[in-house]
């Protein structure tokens, strides 16, 4: 990469584009291990939660797929009116979709990993315990 002084705004966009690409498909891969990992490590305990785990991943690869193609085609920032509302054309919307199913999927992998309820047990303070705690 060049110097980022010598970068125009555009090629500065550019380049922030790429990069944000990059991420995006090393945590499809990294999620895409662990979701397989885990499916076959709690496939036959857990098998409700699993095939919950394996839908949310599957609407998180057709997020991270349309946003593949959506690059290939450009980022291309338009927005078309119908009636009252305005319907985003760009990459944004479907940069919501892959948002919100990542966070779908990642509350499934912890979920059937059981970090979830590891989660929900430290939070818990019974009323019994606090008063130890007052001194």
């Amino acid at each position: 990469m060049e110097d980022i002084e010598n970068l125009t705004v555009e090629q500065f966009a550019i380049e922030r584009e790429k990069n944000r690409f990059l991420i995006m498909v090393k945590a499809h891969k990294r999620m895409a291990e662990r979701v397989f990992a885990l499916a076959d490590l709690y496939g036959e305990t857990k098998p409700d939660k699993v095939a919950q785990m394996e839908a949310a991943f599957a609407l998180f690869d057709t997020a991270f797929s349309a946003i593949v193609e959506r690059f290939g085609k450009g980022n291309v920032h338009s927005m078309s009116e119908e009636g009252n509302s305005l319907e985003f054309t760009s990459i944004e919307s479907i940069q919501r979709t892959y948002d919100t199913a990542y966070a779908n999927l990642s509350r499934a992998v912890k979920e059937v990993s059981g970090e979830l309820d590891a989660n929900r047990k430290g939070r818990f303070i019974p009323l019994s315990k606090t008063v130890h705690l007052k001194g």
